[in-house]
């Protein structure tokens, strides 16, 4: 260990000569001072990593300030190992390195260590710049002032820039990376990594926006997107290659990046048949970058539309005579907003109507049954509907409503209508529906049957009513029936029962007539067969708490058969059986007093029912 103390020794000492003879006699303008310090806390300002180590020997060199013990420090911190040899006093290091196969030559590299043959000082190489050099190094104290650590610029060809670099562990070197481009959204930036030194330098990118890695962005371009607006973008460029130390160097931030600008190459266009009804539709032309959003706005006139922001426009009645045309304003985010509009279309024309289903009439024709247009289906919708009744082809004056009720002046003749379509902005259209057949009589209705009234009985005479008919002016004629065949000469509105009615059921037929319309012929209901009319008779012989009746039934022509019921008020007290034409009964234990006696003659096929009261005082 002393011996190695000596050599360390001398290595300053020899050092520290050079010093004074080479660097101290340089002129200021060849050599800059960067930044020194003697005291742990001097030197802790300039190197904070050295400064923790200057009191710790490194590769047995001697501790504290001199130059070899801090040079063998600098590459122990590049990750080179102790030499198996003792590197021993500065001037011997070049010798030494040769043996172990480090090269030693004239090309300065970072992290290669500089010396001068035959000169006994060694520096550690920081920076190669063109015609100069930053080199740091530790001198040995009392020798060169006190002991002191230094990092200064020299210049090429001056002494104190080394003659011989000793290559342990180069590190790698770079000028800054730069980032060229327009900056703006939409834009390419290029990376320019700059000159690094040693060659055959692997090369990384990595694209920074504010200071922080952008995803996937490690090409040598970077497409500006709207991410990247307001933002500062760089370039970090990490250099490696085997044996050395990998190195990061970033380029300037770029200026704030500003908005793209959108670009139309071909205008948009207005498609479509200029005329009302028709549907216009904007085609938005050519536009760059892809993936752009638009907008519409149509305009008559060069006046934009209200709500019409579609990218199709139907005409309207509105834009009838003017000239249309479409704006389109092209989006996309993190590029300005850009407006194009499309050249005017043609002088807006009429539009046309379709009538896709044609008229047609609906209802049955004949006279006073009502007819109905039913006008077909029409484009544009809206339209205004008129109609024209038609017979025979000709117009029927005044018959301009939707339905129309043929009379007799169109029986027998066909019937159409004609329907006359019209709407704002667009050509009248009039289609005929086909023919009808032709018309045919009307129908006579009946809303209250035609009825009789008056007894079946022989002698009577029934009425008839016509009921009611329509339309109005309906005339009758009238055929009353016996037993259901007409009687001669019964065609009055009345008929008087006589004998040769006995025992027939009458009805009678009302025919309505009107011209124009099919007669129609209604028959009342029968009424119940005719019979002859009665005579009852009571006789009563009252006496002490009884009564005798003898109730005798007559009859022309016949002997009236049948019951007879009789009531003492509302109490039936019997019912007796006639016998040629009589029947008698005897009533005892009656209440004394008046009593009021009711006998119903029930009658026969041939007879009537009658009815007859009594009264009768019991004694």
């Amino acid at each position: 260990m002393n011996r190695i103390w000596a050599r360390c020794l001398a290595s300053a000492l020899a050092a520290a000569v050079m010093v004074l003879t080479g660097f101290v006699t340089v002129p200021a303008s060849a050599q800059t001072l960067i930044c020194s310090g003697v005291t742990k806390a001097e030197v802790q300002k300039c190197d904070p990593a050295y400064a923790a180590a200057l009191s710790l020997p490194h590769w047995r060199m001697f501790a504290g300030h001199n130059c070899v013990n801090y040079v063998a420090w600098r590459l122990g911190v590049n990750g080179v190992r102790e030499p198996r040899i003792l590197m021993g006093s500065a001037g011997d290091w070049a010798a030494n390195a040769k043996k172990i196969g480090v090269i030693v030559d004239r090309k300065p590299t970072v992290g290669a260590i500089g010396g001068w043959a035959g000169k006994n000082h060694l520096v550690y190489v920081e920076e190669v710049g063109p015609g100069y050099l930053i080199t740091s190094e530790d001198n040995y104290p009392g020798y060169y002032r006190k002991g002191i650590y230094r990092k200064i610029k020299v210049t090429t060809g001056q002494s104190a820039y080394p003659t011989q670099f000793l290559h342990f562990k180069d590190q790698l070197t770079s000028a800054a990376p730069k980032a060229s481009g327009t900056t703006k959204v939409g834009s390419t930036l290029t990376a320019a990594a700059g000159a690094w030194e040693p060659s055959g330098v692997t090369l990384k990118y990595q694209w920074l926006r504010n200071g922080t890695v952008i995803p996937a962005a490690t090409a040598t371009k970077y497409a500006l997107s709207a991410a990247d607006l307001a933002r500062n973008i760089s370039v970090r460029v990490t250099g490696s290659k085997t044996g050395l130390k990998t190195l990061a160097a970033t380029s300037a931030k770029t200026p704030a990046i500003a908005l793209g600008t959108l670009i139309n190459r071909a205008a948009p266009r207005a498609d479509g048949t200029a005329k009302v009804g028709s549907t216009l539709t904007a085609l938005p032309g050519t536009w760059a970058p892809t993936a752009i959003t638009y907008a519409y706005q149509w305009l008559r006139g060069g006046v934009a539309i209200p709500g019409a922001a579609k990218s199709t426009y139907v005409l309207t009645a509105a834009d009838l005579g003017t000239r249309t045309s479409a704006k389109v304003t092209g989006t996309k985010a993190g590029y300005r907003t850009l407006t194009k509009t499309s050249a005017q279309s043609a002088v807006v024309a009429l539009g046309t109507m379709v009538n896709s289903v044609a008229p047609t009439v609906s209802g049955t024709p004949k006279v006073a049954s009502k007819l109905t247009a039913m006008p077909g289906t029409w484009v544009p919708s809206g339209v205004t509907l008129r109609y024209q009744w038609l017979t025979g082809g000709a117009v029927v004056a005044g018959a301009t409503a939707r339905t129309f009720v043929p009379t007799t002046a169109q029986l027998a003749k066909t019937m159409a209508v004609r329907v006359t379509a019209t709407k704002t902005g667009y050509q009248p259209l009039a289609k005929t529906s086909a023919q009808t057949v032709t018309v045919a009589r009307g129908t006579l209705s009946n809303t209250k049957a035609p009825r009789l009234s008056g007894s079946a009985l022989v002698g009577s005479t029934l009425r008839a009513t016509s009921g009611t008919w329509a339309p109005a002016g309906v005339a009758f004629t009238y055929q009353w029936f016996r037993g259901g065949k007409a009687v001669a000469g019964g065609s009055r509105t009345t008929y008087k029962l006589t004998t040769a009615d006995r025992g027939k059921a009458i009805a009678v037929r009302v025919t309505g007539k009107k011209a124009g319309y099919t007669s129609r012929a209604m028959t009342t209901k029968s009424t119940a067969v005719v019979r002859l009319t009665p005579s009852v008779t009571v006789s009563a012989k009252p006496g002490t708490a009884k009564v005798a009746f003898v109730i005798t039934v007559k009859a022309s022509r016949v002997t009236p058969s049948g019951k007879v019921t009789i009531k003492d008020g509302t109490t039936v007290i019997k019912t007796l059986t006639l016998s040629k034409g009589k029947a008698s009964s005897t009533f005892t234990k009656l209440k004394k007093g008046n009593h009021a006696y009711s006998f119903s003659y029930a009658g026969d096929a041939k007879v009537a029912p009658k009815y007859v009261t009594k009264k009768v005082r019991i004694s």
